[in-house]
């Protein structure tokens, strides 16, 4: 009964970060899923997925609709 008062108790001490720091992590250099910009006269961030990340999300794309028209396909008898 200690383990799961002191689980209860660390997962109600921990929070989620603010939406702004998970756009600002994934634009960290180290990361480059996401373009951090700044709109002109505004010092509101802007952020948009890098080249890479909307190759990547194609790519998933592709996927799922093969996989889809693949499971369409009657068995060809043998």
């Amino acid at each position: 009964m200690g383990k799961r008062s002191s689980r209860s108790a660390s997962a109600s001490s921990a929070r989620p970060k603010p939406t702004i720091d998970y756009l600002s992590d994934w634009a960290a250099a180290n990361r480059g899923w996401r373009c951090k910009y700044y709109k002109p006269d505004t010092d509101e961030a802007q952020f948009a997925p890098t080249p890479a990340t909307e190759k990547a999300l194609a790519g998933l794309a592709w996927l799922r609709e093969r996989q889809l028209v693949g499971a369409r396909r009657p068995f060809a008898a043998g």
